[in-house]
């Protein structure tokens, strides 16, 4: 990494290890506050690329966000920061030909937002999913119709949506599934 500048959108600054660090030692942390402040930051800090893959290469980041998902069934908030952390990853070609491979996130993935109230839970996991086909369809398009994405994305195209981005999402699933489908029998 070159040297850092404030005008580079794509570089991290010094230190940057140590801050990754800590956010993955907290967001896997006892104290809900300071877990709920660690999620946060790192949401933020993964909007930007350069910040993605070192993440991803912390497994204590990543299994910090996996049980944040697990465990906090009850508390949507925190949840749904998680998936859009685990979202925002999927922006990363590498991480999103991964992260199922690594951490089975497509059977959590789709037993949260079959259970999401919601509707910005549900939003973000097929924003997810759709990045996963988008970036990296080989690595994941075989997991998304075994664990059959495809009958739950049909159910959800039925609906109707306050968020206009929901309907277009699994549009693009929908048809990237059915075709991946044909091409199998």
């Amino acid at each position: 990494m070159g040297p850092f500048s404030v005008d580079d959108p794509k570089a991290l600054p010094p230190g940057s290890d140590a801050l990754i660090q800590w956010l993955a030692n907290n967001a896997a942390g006892r104290n809900p506050s300071m877990t709920d402040i660690a999620i946060q930051l790192l949401a933020s800090l993964l909007r930007v690329n350069a910040s993605r893959q070192p993440f991803y290469s912390s497994r204590e980041g990543m299994k910090a966000l996996i049980h944040g998902i697990k465990r906090n069934l009850g508390n949507a908030q925190v949840q749904y920061q998680c998936c859009f952390c685990l979202w925002l990853l999927t922006f990363n070609t590498g991480v999103a030909s991964k992260l199922d491979r690594d951490y089975d996130v497509i059977p959590l993935l789709l037993s949260v937002a079959k259970a999401a109230v919601k509707e910005k839970i549900i939003r973000v996991i097929i924003a997810t999913f759709r990045n996963m086909v988008e970036k990296a369809m080989d690595a994941n398009i075989g997991s998304l119709l075994s664990h059959r994405v495809l009958p739950f994305v049909e159910t959800l195209s039925a609906r109707k949506w306050g968020d206009e981005e929901i309907p277009q999402d699994l549009e693009v699933l929908q048809e990237a599934l059915k075709e991946n489908l044909e091409t199998l029998r």
